[in-house]
Order: structure tokens, then C-alpha cells, then sequence
């Protein structure tokens, strides 16, 4: 999903969309 934000908008906030990303993949693998 983060591709159809603009680049500044993503790259400003990679870090909080990789977190994000880890997370629920953890929750998923968990369930």
C-alpha cells in the first residue's frame, strides 16, 4: 500500500511503515 504514496510522504515516513509492516507480520504468524 505504501507505493501509491507520494516519494516524500514515503520516505519520511519508512521507518513507521516497516514497523508497522514487522508488526502485523508477527501477528499473523502468531495466530
Amino acid at each position: 500500500m505504501e507505493f501509491l504514496l507520494p516519494c516524500s510522504f514515503r520516505t519520511r515516513f519508512a521507518s513507521v511503515f516497516s514497523t508497522l509492516h514487522f508488526y502485523f507480520l508477527v501477528q499473523c504468524l502468531r495466530s
